[in-house]
């Protein structure tokens, strides 16, 4: 006893009753709207931004307009500073000048210091520079006395030493 099943036949569908419809224009039509908006926030976007750099601009502009008027009035400042010293100076070689002229010098030495004229000038003879000079004559130094314990008599003065000559 076999029992024979047999194979199904398949069935195509004549029409398309089942089939899914087209989607409808407002599918597609709410796409491009979304596109739209977002085009339209891309470009409130850009407004902004833009908006934004010219008046990041604007404000460079004014501070670099500010730190160059502040270096101009510091420019002003040292220039007369400049000027006021200059003139000092050259007041300060003036009055130099003037107490180095030869009747000023004289009268500041007579006046100050007591000098006079002399009555007479005696000349020093040259001394010929190829001829040795003798060496010095030096004296050794006396030795210090010792602090005494108790006062005593004066004691009487100390000979000078004997003279010792230099490289001895």
């Amino acid at each position: 006893m076999s029992t024979a099943v047999a194979p199904k036949a398949r069935v195509r569908p004549t029409g398309r009753p089942h089939s899914p419809a087209r989607p409808p224009l407002e599918v597609l039509q709410r796409r491009v709207a979304k596109t739209r908006s977002h085009r339209s926030m891309s470009r409130a976007t850009a407004v902004w931004v833009a908006v934004a750099m010219i008046v990041g601009s604007l404000f460079l502009v004014v501070m670099g307009n500010l730190y160059l008027a502040e270096g101009q009035v510091r420019l002003a400042t040292v220039q007369s500073e400049d000027a006021s010293l200059q003139q000092s100076v050259s007041n300060q070689q003036v009055s130099y000048a003037l107490k180095m002229d030869p009747s000023s010098v004289r009268s500041i030495a007579e006046s100050s210091y007591g000098m006079v004229q002399p009555s007479t000038i005696t000349e020093i003879p040259d001394v010929a520079l190829n001829v040795p000079l003798p060496a010095p004559v030096m004296y050794a130094a006396p030795a210090a006395p010792a602090a005494p314990a108790a006062p005593a008599a004066p004691a009487a003065p100390a000979a000078p030493a004997a003279p010792v000559k230099a490289g001895q």
